[in-house]
């Protein structure tokens, strides 16, 4: 049985997952960040896949900071996204699984900071990028050999894939739809 077919949830911490942590600003405080168009591609695939297999799977973002890029690129993605969340466990447990009218906590979790560790801890499943400090490499289910911004979520999903018995063909099916 795969992953993907024990788990409700994947979620997504932000900076440093999204991003490669780095953060660059003007002289007017304007800021800006990068992404990796190959973690968009194949967050479009589980995407479609979630739907075409009609998995109850959510996906969704959480982050400790406010910030509109953040916004910006989730509704790009089509992501739940929550922001300014100071414990993310306590969020998830207490508010996101009551707003979503569940008890049932099986979930992946991707982050990669010591603001998500207690979340990285319950998960069904939880993955870090590879620049990643030791204590969160200690207790994700995964370290991936991608650092974050830089195609971490693209391999992690791979994973999951292959996982599933999901290979490259058959990806190409769910990107394209």
């Amino acid at each position: 049985m795969s992953i993907l077919s024990n788990i409700n949830y994947i979620g997504f911490d932000f900076d440093g997952v999204f991003t490669d942590n780095t953060l660059i600003q003007d002289q007017n405080g304007k800021e800006y960040i990068k992404f990796s168009k190959y973690d968009s591609l194949f967050i479009k695939a589980l995407k479609n896949l979630i739907k075409i297999k009609n998995l109850p799977i959510t996906l969704f973002v959480i982050s400790g900071e406010k910030n509109p890029i953040v916004k910006y690129r989730c509704d790009k993605l089509g992501l739940n996204c929550y922001q300014g969340i100071n414990n993310k466990l306590e969020f998830f447990k207490k508010e996101f699984l009551v707003k979503n009218k569940t008890n049932k906590v099986n979930y992946i979790y991707l982050g990669n900071d010591l603001n998500d560790l207690k979340l990285l801890k319950n998960a069904y499943f939880s993955c870090c990028p590879s620049d990643s400090p030791k204590i969160i490499k200690k207790y994700a289910s995964y370290t991936a050999i991608s650092t974050g911004g830089n195609g971490f979520i693209r391999e992690i999903i791979e994973y999951l894939f292959k996982d599933a018995e999901i290979y490259d063909e058959d990806v190409i099916e769910y990107i394209e739809k």
